[in-house]
């Protein structure tokens, strides 16, 4: 049995040997080869059998324990359990060394057959549902060309149709045949239309008889079309030195032989038998006068490149194209300069400018008597080494050919000279030098930059001056300027290549790229925030305030303005704000943009939008247009403030309070493209304006009960400042010591502006201004003077601090 085994194995092994590695895409052909030849070893019951049964049992055991249970007849012998362990490694090995490396290492240290066996089935085989839709999409994707012969393609699609069956999928002959019928290329269309208009089904193999006769009959017309008249011319180069040494070796030998008395040789008499002319017919074409080996028409047979170079030239009345059989390396984008050829070709779809679909009828003869279809025609650029571009119209588009051809009698009818000089061709017009074309491989190859450039007028073949001429030539002028002069008719010229741009233009004319207003907002609320930054170190406010930070909600775009006293405390305000805002609105911040400044860069507010999920976006370097919404509310908020101070006469170091009340008007009048206030959007109601009054204007605000008194004023005179942050009152600053209060009542004078007019009093009288300091330091100034205690008696001049009621 064993040198059976051994014998079997000898004769399989090298067969075995070819089977393709397992690499997890072709494990179902790799398992059922290898199920197959485990078979005809008989040793395939190593995959299923449990490897538990064939376990060794210890001596100790089998003496203490012998009993009748024990002794079953099911229990494998001990020959057995040695051919199962000789088995499992002859299972193991084959196994193993028909997988790529990278399973062999994975699977290198499992001692079981069935346990390999077991886990690539559950890795590579249980997979149907996917093996399904894989071939069931290969199916669905075949289509059938025209360019390759009809009945091999109907043998792949045979082929698809079994894969499916085999997978158990269901599909009836009638399914198979209609599926084909619409595979059917477009050549095809009338013969399709034919068989759907027959009353009976047909079944896939019935369907495929009809398309095999229909191909018959199609080829037997496309013979009996080509015309009887047709001239062929053959230039055949070849060395024939081979055939006149074979020729000298016969004449010496007749002559050895065969000499007459005079000792010249005779040659065959007519009466002799043996050298009576027989007729040869060739087996390839049927033709009389060669045989077989000689025939022209074999498909096989060999070509020489380089002495034996053969141009075979076919005309017909309206094509010819020449055919050079020496070099059939395919180069989709070298352009052959031909002769022969009275149409220009192209073989590839994307190098056409302009592009018209054909039916297809129309051939193209070779010198070898084959056609090719022509699936289009249109307009092809070739833009010279020269810098001026080749228009080719009327280019036929025919995929099956190897290279592009340019017709050379074409390119002379329009005018172009072409000259065969040192293995180049020099194409020139009216002495002026257009291009050339070099030898390459015994043909010549125009020598281009690039191809499918747009623009084009009528004609074959002619010269476009290229537009990157004429914008050197128009000393680098506008693009737009360009195509304005050749629309009126200034010059002609290709147009510009999509993407064009001219490196000196870049270099001399660069500026910042336009931003394109936002096209989007946030729909919702707290969606995107906006925040930035605006300085006023160079005049700081009443409350020592030199900057102040603005967060702008993208949706409404409500405002909050924090005044700062340096640039770190901004992360901290913006903690304030998501706290704040996110409590009233029961939403969350989703993002967050700001600038690049140091202010945002901190560790601190990274690790806070971090850990609750903000992202914070950043604006390009040295670009602030991408921060746009909160610079141009910060430029809103200067020029309104600016406008503030001006109008009311109050000083300088009262801009925090006015920035504050510009925020507050802000939010309360309707942004361009939205009808809605940025209030009424953030709260949800509409605001009220009737508490709005002219900021700076004159207010008189009513004493307290405990200020008041039976005789005497009951108001003070101050200066209208603001809008108090948390509460339904007004601020004031007032004139008898400058010192703010919030009050709700007041009576305003809008249009009176006491700080203006002693602005106007002082630059009349030509007096500096002087702050209005408070009464209290005026008290401490004269604590300060008393506790000096001189001996000189002292005066106190009144002169150098101006009371409100001086003012």
């Amino acid at each position: 049995m064993t040198s059976m085994a051994n014998l079997s194995l000898s004769k399989v092994a090298p067969d075995m040997s070819k089977l393709e590695p397992l690499d997890g895409s072709n494990y179902r052909r790799w398992s059922q080869k290898l199920l197959i030849f485990f078979e005809y070893l008989e040793i395939d019951y190593v995959l299923f059998e449990d490897p538990s049964k064939f376990t060794q049992i210890p001596a100790t055991t089998i003496q203490i324990d012998i009993t009748p249970a024990r002794t079953s007849s099911s229990r494998p012998t001990a020959e057995e359990i040695k051919k199962y362990e000789k088995d499992n490694k002859t299972v193991r090995g084959h196994l193993l060394n028909h997988m790529v490396n990278g399973l062999f290492d994975l699977f290198i240290d499992f001692k079981s057959s069935k346990e390999i066996w077991d886990i690539l089935f559950k890795k590579y085989g249980s997979d149907d549902a996917g093996r399904k839709k894989y071939v069931v999409g290969n199916w669905l994707r075949f289509q059938i060309q025209d360019d390759k012969p009809i009945m091999e393609q109907v043998h792949v699609y045979e082929n698809l149709v079994g894969t499916i069956i085999a997978e158990g999928m269901k599909m009836c002959e009638t399914l198979q045949a209609n599926v084909l019928l619409e595979k059917f290329p477009p050549s095809w269309s009338e013969y399709r239309n034919h068989l759907k208009h027959k009353k009976k089904d047909m079944t896939l193999q019935e369907l495929i008889s009809h398309m095999r006769t229909e191909e018959a009959n199609r080829l037997k017309d496309k013979m009996s079309t080509l015309p009887l008249d047709i001239s062929k011319a053959n230039l055949i180069e070849s060395n024939d030195h081979g055939k006149k040494e074979k020729f000298r070796k016969k004449v010496k030998k007749l002559d050895g032989n065969d000499k007459n008395k005079g000792g010249k040789f005779k040659g065959p008499s007519k009466s002799d038998e043996k050298f009576k002319k027989k007729q040869v017919s060739c087996y390839v074409c049927g033709k009389s006068g060669h045989k077989a080996y000689q025939c022209r028409h074999r498909k096989n047979k060999d070509q020489k490149i380089g002495d034996d170079a053969q141009v075979n030239v076919t005309e017909h009345d309206n094509v010819i194209a020449a055919v050079i059989e020496t070099n059939l390396v395919e180069n989709k984008t070298e352009w052959i300069v031909d002769s022969g050829a009275t149409r220009h070709y192209c073989n590839n779809k994307d190098l056409f400018a302009e592009f018209e679909e054909t039916n297809g009828t129309e051939p193209v003869y070779m010198g070898n008597q084959a056609t090719a279809g022509v699936h289009g025609k249109g307009k092809v650029f070739l833009k010279l080494t020269s810098g001026k571009t080749l228009s080719l119209s009327d280019t036929l588009y025919v995929p099956s050919l190897r290279r592009n051809i340019v017709s050379g009698v074409l390119l002379n009818k329009v005018g172009l000279k072409q000259v065969i000089e040192a293995d180049k061709i020099i194409i020139s017009k009216n002495d002026n030098f257009v291009g050339k074309a070099y030898l390459s491989g015994s043909l010549f190859v125009l020598n281009t930059v690039c191809a499918s450039v747009n623009g084009c007028e009528s004609g074959s073949a002619y010269i476009i001056e290229s537009a990157d001429v004429w914008h050197s030539r128009l000393g680098h002028v506008s693009l737009s300027s360009i195509k304005r002069l050749k629309t009126t008719g200034h010059f002609k010229m290709t147009n510009m290549m999509k993407g064009f741009k001219c490196p000196v233009c870049v270099e001399a004319k660069l500026s910042k790229q336009p931003f394109k207003s936002i096209t989007s907002r946030s729909t919702k609320p707290l969606e995107l925030i906006h925040s930035d930054l605006a300085d006023f170190k160079n005049s700081i406010s009443r409350g020592g305030k030199k900057y102040y930070v603005t967060f702008i909600d993208d949706y409404s775009r409500y405002t909050k303005l924090y005044l700062l006293n340096s640039k770190d405390e901004a992360d901290q305000m913006f903690m304030i704000y998501k706290t704040e805002v996110e409590n009233q609105l029961d939403r969350k911040i989703k993002r967050f943009r700001s600038d690049r400044g140091g202010e945002y860069s901190t560790t601190n507010l990274k690790n806070f939008c971090e850990e609750h999920g903000i992202i914070h976006e950043y604006s390009a370097p040295y670009t602030p247009q991408q921060n746009g919404v909160a610079e141009r509310k910060n430029r809103t908020l200067k020029n309104m403030m600016n406008a503030m101070l001006l109008s009311s006469g109050l000083p300088d170091n009262m801009w925090g309070e006015a920035v504050l009340s510009a925020c507050h008007i802000l939010n309360r009048v309707p942004h361009k493209g939205k009808d809605k206030t940025p209030y009424e959007l953030w709260k949800g109601y509409a605001p009220n304006l009737e508490f709005l009054r002219v900021w700076g204007c004159l207010a008189k605000v009513g004493l307290p009960d405990f200020k008041k008194s039976t005789i005497g004023p009951k108001s003070i005179d101050s200066v209208f400042i603001g809008y108090a942050q948390n509460s339904a009152a007004y601020r004031f600053m007032l004139l008898s010591d400058s010192s703010i209060m919030e009050s709700c009542h007041a009576v305003f004078f809008e249009d009176e502006f006491p700080l203006k007019k002693t602005k106007e009093i002082i630059k009349s009288s030509d007096m500096s201004p002087v702050e209005i300091p408070s009464t209290s330091v005026v008290a401490k100034t004269i604590d300060k003077i008393e506790s000096r205690r001189s001996k000189r008696s002292f005066i106190l001049s009144t002169s150098k601090f101006l009371s409100a009621q001086d003012l």
